[in-house]
């Protein structure tokens, strides 16, 4: 005759313990699934889909304005037609220096317009227009050192 060992009755209840963990691990493991897909799902769903055209950005196109410290090509374009009018008479950089800035403030003179040396809307369509008035004489300094008419005299 056999005696049951203490074991064989410990055996089948470790087994139904390990078969109840896993059930449970592999629910955890579906149910987490689960939730992840359902984010995918919703991420997905409020993200834009990829174009080749550019995004369409909000914003309101301003008039050119040109200043000290501007530079590129449009700079050098009003560079020329400073150089044509006679205004300007430094290198075509595209550099909005001291030369420019003075260049546009004698045209605005020149021309009827506010001098404050800086290339708006109204001085740009002033200068490329065809009515637009050429330098005059520019002011020399007096070749004797004697005071010009109303210059002020300095005597230390």
């Amino acid at each position: 005759m056999t005696q049951p060992s203490p074991q064989g009755s410990f055996r089948p209840k470790a087994l139904a313990i390990l078969a109840l963990v896993l059930i449970a691990a592999i629910a955890f493991i579906l149910i987490r699934i689960s939730a992840v897909n359902r984010s995918y799902d919703t991420l997905l769903a409020t993200t834009q889909k990829p174009t080749l055209s550019p995004p369409v950005l909000n914003f309101q196109a301003t008039d050119a304005l040109f200043r000290m410290g501007s530079i590129g090509p449009e700079v050098i374009q009003l560079q020329e037609r400073l150089k044509a009018l006679g205004y300007y008479q430094g290198d075509l950089d595209g550099q909005y220096g001291r030369a420019t800035q003075e260049a546009i403030s004698r045209f605005q003179t020149q021309n009827g317009l506010e001098a404050d040396g800086m290339a708006g809307a109204l001085t740009l369509a002033r200068l490329y227009d065809a009515q637009a008035k050429p330098a005059g004489p520019a002011p020399q300094a007096s070749p004797s050192g004697s005071p010009q008419q109303g210059e002020p005299v300095y005597n230390p």
